[in-house]
């Protein structure tokens, strides 16, 4: 047998084992514990720089406190806190990581996550993306996926129901903003540790808000009635129960009169009509007993003199002035008054497209 046909057997049992190792989803114990060991490792060494950050930070802390600047401490101690939840979340990762190397043997052998495991693995398997700093964690995460599948390490990553991630591992890592109660108790504990005299009244004001009062508003949903009511506020009332109020202005704010409801309003509008009628009937009786009762019948009489006078070289119809005076004199004698009745008709006075053209006829027809 020649080399050449050697070396293509021996690449074909190369391809043959991968195909063989990816269809039965062969789990490499010796890499896996390898990466594990590198982890604990890392972590170690973060630990020491972390260690050392967050005493320079805590020391900042300190002085800001000293020198009374609570809003910046406020500020800077959420990063305090951020770097003691990573110390945390990196303990308990470690201690998973160390569990993992004991029970390699028990990985190996069964085909399923083990359940007393599952916690171990899929806390790894959920950390790997979000602690850039363990790069080995990642490959610890494509280790299980060969071994269990994608959707076991989807689950994970996705913080499923049924994942089984560690709760406190999600919290430490978690990237909301600390409590302000949390706040507030490293501040304090940080102004005891350095032995500042700090005035905590306005740094409580402010971090021990109702949630309803904060700028994010609250984190949990409870029903309307057992969130707390502002004594000062007046109570609230329903739709049902809430009088309406009309107000009634006379043109001076002074004078405005509010109205509990709409009938008090309708009622008000319609005394207020009567004493207009009244005022308006005895005004019209007073220009009668003035003025006398032919006073209708002597401007119609002047009207139709000055309609006589107009242009006396032009021949007019009295017929329109004639109608005028005829529909303006009073009837039964004068003993109405002159006052017009609201329910009184006009009479039709004469168009004046009608009477110009008339006007320009008569002057064409005197020329």
């Amino acid at each position: 047998m020649s080399l050449i046909t050697y070396y293509q057997i021996k690449r074909q049992c190369r391809k043959l084992k991968k195909l063989v190792a990816f269809l039965r989803r062969d789990f490499n114990s010796s890499k896996c514990k390898t990466w594990s060991r590198m982890t604990i490792a890392r972590i170690k060494l973060l630990r020491n720089k972390r260690e050392a950050s967050l005493r320079l930070m805590r020391r900042d802390v300190a002085l800001l406190l000293q020198s009374r600047q609570d809003a910046t401490a406020r500020i800077r101690v959420e990063h305090v806190i951020r770097e003691q939840n990573m110390m945390a979340a990196n303990e308990i990762l470690e201690l998973f990581c160390e569990r993992l190397v004991t029970r390699l043997s028990i990985i190996a052998k069964q085909r399923e996550c083990p359940t007393d495991l599952k916690e171990a693995i899929s806390s790894l398997i959920f950390a790997g993306p979000r602690c850039s700093d363990i790069p080995e964690l990642l490959a610890i995460r494509d280790i299980f996926l060969s071994k269990y599948g994608k959707d076991f390490v989807s689950a994970a990553t996705d913080l499923r129901p049924d994942s089984g991630v560690n709760r406190l591992l999600v919290e430490k890592l978690s990237a909301l903003n600390p409590p302000g109660e949390l706040k507030l108790k490293v501040m304090k504990e940080i102004a005891k540790e350095y032995q500042v005299e700090w005035d905590t009244t306005d740094t409580e004001a402010e971090l021990l808000k109702p949630p309803e009062k904060r700028l994010d508003g609250p984190r949990t949903f409870v029903s309307a009635g057992s969130l707390p009511l502002d004594a000062a506020a007046p109570p609230l009332q329903t739709e049902a129960h809430k009088p309406t109020a009309a107000r009634l202005s006379h043109g001076d704010s002074e004078n405005d009169v509010i109205f509990k409801d709409v009938a008090s309003a309708a009622k008000a509008a319609a005394d207020s009509a009567k004493t207009a009628v009244a005022a308006a009937k005895a005004a019209a009786q007073l220009a009668q007993s003035v003025n006398g009762p032919n006073e209708g019948s002597g401007d119609a009489k002047t009207r139709h003199a000055a309609c006589r006078r107009v242009h006396s070289d032009i021949m007019f119809d009295d017929s329109d002035c004639d109608q005028e005076t005829d529909m303006e004199q009073p009837t039964g004698g004068g003993m109405h008054p002159t006052v017009d009745s609201p329910n009184s008709i006009r009479p039709k006075l004469p168009d004046y497209d009608t009477i110009a053209a008339r006007f320009e006829q008569l002057k064409f027809s005197k020329t």
